[in-house]
Protein backbone atom coordinates (compact mmCIF):
# COMPACT_ATOMS: atom_id res chain seq x y z
CA UNK A 1 0.00 0.00 0.00
CA UNK A 2 1.31 3.54 -0.88
CA UNK A 3 0.47 6.22 2.33
CA UNK A 4 1.11 9.95 1.78
CA UNK A 5 1.85 11.72 4.65
CA UNK A 6 1.32 15.56 4.50
CA UNK A 7 4.19 16.53 7.48
CA UNK A 8 3.72 20.38 5.92
CA UNK A 9 3.02 21.66 9.60
CA UNK A 10 6.82 20.92 10.02
CA UNK A 11 8.01 23.19 7.49
CA UNK A 12 7.49 26.26 9.70
CA UNK A 13 10.69 26.78 11.34
CA UNK A 14 10.13 25.36 14.96
CA UNK A 15 7.48 23.07 14.33
CA UNK A 16 9.22 20.23 15.37
CA UNK A 17 8.93 21.03 19.24
CA UNK A 18 5.49 21.36 19.09
CA UNK A 19 2.90 18.80 19.73
CA UNK A 20 1.57 18.72 16.69
CA UNK A 21 5.18 18.68 14.99
CA UNK A 22 6.45 15.68 17.41
CA UNK A 23 3.30 13.85 16.71
CA UNK A 24 3.75 14.14 13.02
CA UNK A 25 7.37 13.00 13.50
CA UNK A 26 7.29 10.19 15.82
CA UNK A 27 4.09 8.48 13.72
CA UNK A 28 5.99 9.10 10.11
CA UNK A 29 9.06 7.27 11.75
CA UNK A 30 7.11 5.13 13.34
CA UNK A 31 4.52 4.11 10.26
CA UNK A 32 7.70 3.29 8.74
CA UNK A 33 8.86 0.89 11.69
CA UNK A 34 5.57 -1.00 11.64
CA UNK A 35 4.73 -1.34 8.09
CA UNK A 36 7.95 -1.95 6.58
CA UNK A 37 6.29 -3.17 3.17
CA UNK A 38 4.35 -0.05 2.96
CA UNK A 39 5.42 2.88 0.36
CA UNK A 40 5.41 6.07 2.14
CA UNK A 41 5.75 9.32 0.61
CA UNK A 42 6.45 12.11 2.72
CA UNK A 43 5.51 15.44 1.99
CA UNK A 44 7.97 17.70 3.80
CA UNK A 45 10.50 20.95 2.57
CA UNK A 46 12.77 20.11 5.77
CA UNK A 47 13.85 16.20 5.62
CA UNK A 48 16.51 17.07 7.45
CA UNK A 49 14.18 16.53 10.71
CA UNK A 50 13.01 13.21 9.73
CA UNK A 51 15.50 9.71 10.33
CA UNK A 52 18.19 9.40 7.66
CA UNK A 53 16.46 6.68 6.26
CA UNK A 54 13.63 8.14 5.93
CA UNK A 55 14.75 11.11 3.71
CA UNK A 56 14.68 9.47 0.57
CA UNK A 57 10.99 9.22 0.62
CA UNK A 58 10.50 13.16 1.45
CA UNK A 59 9.00 15.11 -1.38
CA UNK A 60 10.10 18.53 -1.14
CA UNK A 61 8.25 22.10 -2.93
CA UNK A 62 8.99 25.34 -4.11
CA UNK A 63 5.78 26.75 -2.33
CA UNK A 64 6.77 29.02 0.29
CA UNK A 65 5.24 26.28 2.77
CA UNK A 66 6.55 28.20 5.74
CA UNK A 67 3.83 30.06 5.96
CA UNK A 68 0.16 28.88 7.04
CA UNK A 69 -1.16 30.86 3.78
CA UNK A 70 1.87 28.91 1.76
CA UNK A 71 1.02 25.63 3.21
CA UNK A 72 -2.83 25.90 2.32
CA UNK A 73 -1.91 26.61 -0.65
CA UNK A 74 0.15 23.88 -1.64
CA UNK A 75 -2.29 21.65 -0.28
CA UNK A 76 -4.95 22.45 -1.69
CA UNK A 77 -4.02 22.63 -5.44
CA UNK A 78 -0.19 22.31 -6.01
CA UNK A 79 -0.45 18.90 -4.29
CA UNK A 80 -2.81 17.79 -6.73
CA UNK A 81 -0.08 18.98 -9.26
CA UNK A 82 2.87 17.23 -7.39
CA UNK A 83 1.01 13.51 -7.14
CA UNK A 84 -0.16 13.24 -10.74
CA UNK A 85 1.96 10.17 -11.51
CA UNK A 86 2.66 9.02 -8.12
CA UNK A 87 -0.52 9.55 -6.47
CA UNK A 88 -0.75 7.48 -2.70
CA UNK A 89 -3.50 5.00 -1.98
CA UNK A 90 -4.62 6.83 1.48
CA UNK A 91 -3.71 10.35 2.00
CA UNK A 92 -2.68 10.57 5.97
CA UNK A 93 -2.60 13.88 7.53
CA UNK A 94 -1.42 14.66 11.14
CA UNK A 95 -2.93 17.63 11.54
CA UNK A 96 -6.49 19.05 10.82
CA UNK A 97 -6.72 19.36 6.87
CA UNK A 98 -7.09 17.21 4.18
CA UNK A 99 -6.36 18.41 0.38
CA UNK A 100 -9.80 19.78 -1.03
CA UNK A 101 -9.59 17.84 -3.90
CA UNK A 102 -8.90 14.54 -2.35
CA UNK A 103 -11.00 11.42 -3.69
CA UNK A 104 -9.42 8.41 -2.13
CA UNK A 105 -9.19 6.92 1.28
CA UNK A 106 -7.86 9.22 3.70
CA UNK A 107 -7.39 9.64 7.58
CA UNK A 108 -7.34 13.20 9.20
CA UNK A 109 -6.12 13.52 13.16
CA UNK A 110 -8.26 16.44 15.09
CA UNK A 111 -6.20 17.04 17.83
CA UNK A 112 -8.86 19.61 19.41
CA UNK A 113 -11.09 22.44 18.28
CA UNK A 114 -9.64 25.77 20.32
CA UNK A 115 -10.42 27.47 17.05
CA UNK A 116 -13.95 27.21 17.49
CA UNK A 117 -13.88 26.91 21.45
CA UNK A 118 -11.95 29.81 22.10
CA UNK A 119 -11.35 31.91 18.93
CA UNK A 120 -10.21 34.87 21.04
CA UNK A 121 -7.51 32.69 22.19
CA UNK A 122 -6.23 31.42 18.42
CA UNK A 123 -4.21 33.19 16.46
CA UNK A 124 -6.96 35.97 15.01
CA UNK A 125 -10.27 36.03 13.60
CA UNK A 126 -9.09 35.14 9.97
CA UNK A 127 -7.10 32.00 11.25
CA UNK A 128 -9.91 30.72 13.38
CA UNK A 129 -12.24 31.09 10.67
CA UNK A 130 -10.23 29.09 8.00
CA UNK A 131 -9.29 26.58 10.34
CA UNK A 132 -12.98 26.00 11.45
CA UNK A 133 -14.29 25.75 7.95
CA UNK A 134 -10.86 23.40 6.45
CA UNK A 135 -11.17 21.16 9.74
CA UNK A 136 -15.62 20.72 9.32
CA UNK A 137 -14.47 20.45 5.42
CA UNK A 138 -11.89 17.52 6.37
CA UNK A 139 -13.60 15.87 8.99
CA UNK A 140 -16.84 15.07 6.40
CA UNK A 141 -14.60 14.37 3.87
CA UNK A 142 -12.49 11.86 5.60
CA UNK A 143 -12.78 8.10 5.51
CA UNK A 144 -11.80 7.77 9.20
CA UNK A 145 -11.12 10.46 11.51
CA UNK A 146 -8.11 10.49 14.67
CA UNK A 147 -8.76 12.02 17.84
CA UNK A 148 -6.20 11.35 21.65
CA UNK A 149 -8.96 11.69 23.95
CA UNK A 150 -12.57 10.94 24.34
CA UNK A 151 -13.52 14.05 25.07
CA UNK A 152 -12.32 15.13 21.61
CA UNK A 153 -14.26 12.46 20.26
CA UNK A 154 -17.13 14.02 21.74
CA UNK A 155 -16.87 17.71 20.67
CA UNK A 156 -16.25 16.32 16.88
CA UNK A 157 -19.54 14.66 17.10
CA UNK A 158 -21.09 17.72 18.96
CA UNK A 159 -20.00 20.36 17.07
CA UNK A 160 -18.90 18.80 13.40
CA UNK A 161 -21.65 16.35 13.67
CA UNK A 162 -18.69 13.52 12.60
CA UNK A 163 -20.66 9.99 13.05
CA UNK A 164 -19.42 7.76 15.85
CA UNK A 165 -18.38 5.23 13.54
CA UNK A 166 -15.89 6.88 12.05
CA UNK A 167 -13.65 8.30 14.95
CA UNK A 168 -10.94 6.08 16.18
CA UNK A 169 -9.61 7.37 19.63
CA UNK A 170 -5.87 6.67 19.93
CA UNK A 171 -4.05 8.30 22.83
CA UNK A 172 -0.19 10.21 22.04
CA UNK A 173 2.89 8.88 23.12
CA UNK A 174 6.19 9.96 24.52
CA UNK A 175 9.76 9.85 23.46
CA UNK A 176 12.18 7.31 24.88
CA UNK A 177 14.52 10.17 25.76
CA UNK A 178 11.64 11.55 28.87
CA UNK A 179 11.08 8.08 30.09
CA UNK A 180 13.16 8.08 33.65
CA UNK A 181 15.47 5.58 32.82
CA UNK A 182 17.00 7.79 29.79
CA UNK A 183 16.53 10.91 31.01
CA UNK A 184 20.04 12.16 31.92
CA UNK A 185 21.09 13.28 35.14
CA UNK A 186 20.23 17.43 36.71
CA UNK A 187 21.99 20.20 35.98
CA UNK A 188 22.70 22.47 39.02
CA UNK A 189 19.56 24.52 38.49
CA UNK A 190 18.03 25.38 41.37
CA UNK A 191 16.11 22.92 43.38
CA UNK A 192 13.38 24.05 43.78
CA UNK A 193 11.61 25.61 40.38
CA UNK A 194 8.21 25.11 38.57
CA UNK A 195 8.19 23.97 35.14
CA UNK A 196 5.96 25.19 32.73
CA UNK A 197 6.34 23.55 28.61
CA UNK A 198 4.20 24.08 25.84
CA UNK A 199 3.93 27.00 23.09
CA UNK A 200 3.73 30.61 24.74
CA UNK A 201 0.28 30.92 23.17
CA UNK A 202 -2.81 33.04 24.82
CA UNK A 203 -4.89 29.51 25.77
CA UNK A 204 -2.02 28.42 27.75
CA UNK A 205 -2.97 30.13 30.59
CA UNK A 206 0.21 31.35 31.86
CA UNK A 207 -1.38 34.70 33.15
CA UNK A 208 -2.51 32.25 35.51
CA UNK A 209 0.33 30.63 36.75
CA UNK A 210 2.42 34.04 36.79
CA UNK A 211 -0.13 34.75 39.37
CA UNK A 212 -0.21 31.72 41.05
CA UNK A 213 3.68 31.89 41.23
CA UNK A 214 3.46 36.07 42.50
CA UNK A 215 1.70 34.07 45.27
CA UNK A 216 3.99 31.56 46.36
CA UNK A 217 6.76 33.96 46.21
CA UNK A 218 4.62 36.51 49.03
CA UNK A 219 5.08 33.86 51.66
CA UNK A 220 7.28 31.39 50.56
CA UNK A 221 11.28 31.80 49.93
CA UNK A 222 11.57 32.40 46.49
CA UNK A 223 10.33 29.57 43.90
CA UNK A 224 11.61 30.09 40.44
CA UNK A 225 9.52 29.60 37.63
CA UNK A 226 10.94 27.86 34.42
CA UNK A 227 9.17 28.84 31.16
CA UNK A 228 10.12 26.24 27.98
CA UNK A 229 9.08 26.32 24.79
CA UNK A 230 8.99 28.37 21.64
CA UNK A 231 7.06 31.81 20.59
CA UNK A 232 3.22 31.74 19.94
CA UNK A 233 0.55 34.46 19.79
CA UNK A 234 -1.32 36.22 21.78
CA UNK A 235 1.43 36.67 24.35
CA UNK A 236 3.29 39.69 23.51
CA UNK A 237 2.60 41.37 26.80
CA UNK A 238 2.19 39.05 29.45
CA UNK A 239 5.73 37.87 27.97
CA UNK A 240 7.74 41.07 28.70
CA UNK A 241 5.97 40.92 32.28
CA UNK A 242 7.11 37.50 32.57
CA UNK A 243 11.25 38.62 31.29
CA UNK A 244 11.02 41.44 33.89
CA UNK A 245 10.11 38.94 36.68
CA UNK A 246 13.33 38.03 38.27
CA UNK A 247 11.43 34.96 39.61
CA UNK A 248 11.23 33.62 35.99
CA UNK A 249 13.38 32.48 33.33
CA UNK A 250 12.73 31.75 29.90
CA UNK A 251 14.58 28.73 28.01
CA UNK A 252 13.81 28.98 24.17
CA UNK A 253 13.13 25.86 22.14
CA UNK A 254 15.21 23.48 24.40
CA UNK A 255 16.30 19.74 22.77
CA UNK A 256 14.82 16.72 24.33
CA UNK A 257 17.61 16.29 26.20
CA UNK A 258 17.74 19.74 28.07
CA UNK A 259 13.51 19.27 28.25
CA UNK A 260 14.29 15.88 30.11
CA UNK A 261 16.43 17.59 32.34
CA UNK A 262 14.03 19.69 32.88
CA UNK A 263 11.51 17.51 33.73
CA UNK A 264 13.76 15.83 35.94
CA UNK A 265 15.29 18.50 38.20
CA UNK A 266 11.70 20.54 38.74
CA UNK A 267 9.70 20.58 41.79
CA UNK A 268 6.51 20.36 40.03
CA UNK A 269 5.30 20.57 36.07
CA UNK A 270 2.54 23.11 36.18
CA UNK A 271 -0.04 23.43 33.22
CA UNK A 272 -2.77 25.66 33.40
CA UNK A 273 -4.22 25.06 29.82
CA UNK A 274 -7.34 26.36 29.18
CA UNK A 275 -8.21 23.41 26.09
CA UNK A 276 -6.49 20.63 24.96
CA UNK A 277 -7.02 17.63 22.73
CA UNK A 278 -4.30 15.73 25.10
CA UNK A 279 -1.90 17.37 26.92
CA UNK A 280 1.72 16.06 25.90
CA UNK A 281 4.01 17.82 28.70
CA UNK A 282 2.07 16.57 31.09
CA UNK A 283 2.67 12.87 29.52
CA UNK A 284 6.08 13.50 29.27
CA UNK A 285 6.26 14.82 32.76
CA UNK A 286 4.80 11.90 34.57
CA UNK A 287 7.33 9.74 32.56
CA UNK A 288 10.15 11.19 33.69
CA UNK A 289 9.07 11.37 37.21
CA UNK A 290 7.92 14.92 37.45
CA UNK A 291 4.70 16.03 39.95
CA UNK A 292 2.61 17.67 38.06
CA UNK A 293 -0.30 20.10 38.66
CA UNK A 294 -2.88 20.49 35.81
CA UNK A 295 -5.77 22.17 34.52
CA UNK A 296 -8.94 19.72 35.32
CA UNK A 297 -9.26 18.70 32.32
CA UNK A 298 -10.99 15.27 30.93
CA UNK A 299 -8.72 14.75 28.04
CA UNK A 300 -5.70 14.94 30.92
CA UNK A 301 -7.89 12.62 33.17
CA UNK A 302 -8.22 10.09 30.35
CA UNK A 303 -4.76 9.72 30.21
CA UNK A 304 -3.32 10.72 33.80
CA UNK A 305 -5.69 9.67 36.22
CA UNK A 306 -5.68 10.58 39.89
CA UNK A 307 -1.26 11.47 39.24
CA UNK A 308 -1.64 14.77 39.15
CA UNK A 309 -3.26 17.33 41.29
CA UNK A 310 -6.50 19.18 39.43
CA UNK A 311 -6.76 23.22 39.55
CA UNK A 312 -10.64 24.41 37.71
CA UNK A 313 -9.36 26.20 34.73
CA UNK A 314 -8.19 29.81 35.47
CA UNK A 315 -8.23 29.10 38.91
CA UNK A 316 -4.95 30.40 40.38
CA UNK A 317 -5.48 29.68 43.80
CA UNK A 318 -5.72 25.92 43.24
CA UNK A 319 -2.63 26.06 41.64
CA UNK A 320 -1.12 27.54 45.24
CA UNK A 321 -3.17 25.43 47.23
CA UNK A 322 -1.77 21.90 45.35
CA UNK A 323 1.41 23.86 45.07
CA UNK A 324 2.02 24.34 48.83
CA UNK A 325 0.69 20.79 49.56
CA UNK A 326 3.38 19.25 47.52
CA UNK A 327 6.10 21.64 49.46
CA UNK A 328 4.69 20.47 52.73
CA UNK A 329 4.27 16.56 51.87
CA UNK A 330 6.80 14.58 50.59
CA UNK A 331 5.21 11.43 50.78
CA UNK A 332 2.19 12.35 48.64
CA UNK A 333 4.49 14.11 46.07
CA UNK A 334 6.21 10.92 45.78
CA UNK A 335 3.22 8.79 45.74
CA UNK A 336 2.11 10.89 42.62
CA UNK A 337 5.18 10.91 41.37
CA UNK A 338 5.24 6.93 41.51
CA UNK A 339 1.42 7.07 40.07
CA UNK A 340 2.42 9.20 36.93
CA UNK A 341 5.44 7.31 36.15
CA UNK A 342 2.96 3.86 36.06
CA UNK A 343 0.24 5.18 33.92
CA UNK A 344 3.30 6.66 31.38
CA UNK A 345 4.49 3.96 31.12
CA UNK A 346 2.01 2.25 28.47
CA UNK A 347 2.35 5.66 26.75
CA UNK A 348 4.83 4.68 23.66
CA UNK A 349 4.94 6.13 20.29
CA UNK A 350 5.53 2.62 18.68
CA UNK A 351 1.92 1.70 20.13
CA UNK A 352 0.64 4.87 18.53
CA UNK A 353 1.94 4.27 15.19
CA UNK A 354 0.41 0.48 15.39
CA UNK A 355 -2.73 1.77 15.89
CA UNK A 356 -2.79 4.59 13.81
CA UNK A 357 -1.85 2.53 11.19
CA UNK A 358 -4.40 -0.08 12.03
CA UNK A 359 -6.52 3.02 11.26
CA UNK A 360 -5.44 3.69 7.40
CA UNK A 361 -5.47 -0.28 6.76
CA UNK A 362 -9.37 0.34 8.23
CA UNK A 363 -9.68 3.57 6.41
CA UNK A 364 -7.94 1.82 2.78
CA UNK A 365 -10.68 -0.91 3.21
CA UNK A 366 -13.79 1.38 3.26
CA UNK A 367 -14.60 0.93 6.55
CA UNK A 368 -16.93 3.02 8.41
CA UNK A 369 -17.52 1.65 11.53
CA UNK A 370 -14.89 1.65 14.93
CA UNK A 371 -12.35 -0.75 14.98
CA UNK A 372 -11.01 -2.33 18.45
CA UNK A 373 -10.37 -0.09 21.48
CA UNK A 374 -6.42 0.94 21.13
Amino acid sequence: MHVGIDLRVLDRAGMEQSGLGRYGLELAAGIAAVRPSWTLTLYSNRPQLLPAHLRDRVRTTRWPTASGAGRAAWLHTAAAVQTIGDRPDVWFSPTFVLPAWWRRPSVVTIHDLSFMLLPDRYRGVANARYASAATRLSARQATRVLCGATETKHRLQERLHVAPGKIDVVPYGVSAAFFSDDAPLGDNRPARYLLAVGTFEARKGLEVLHRAVSTLNEDEATIRLILAGQPGWGTDELMNRLRDDPAVEIVLRPSDSELARLYRDAFALVYPSRMEGFGLPVAEAMAARCAVVASDLDCIREFAGNAPLYAPVGDDGSIVRHVRTLLGDEAERSQRVEAGARAAAVLRWEAVAEATACVIERAAAGCQTPGGAY
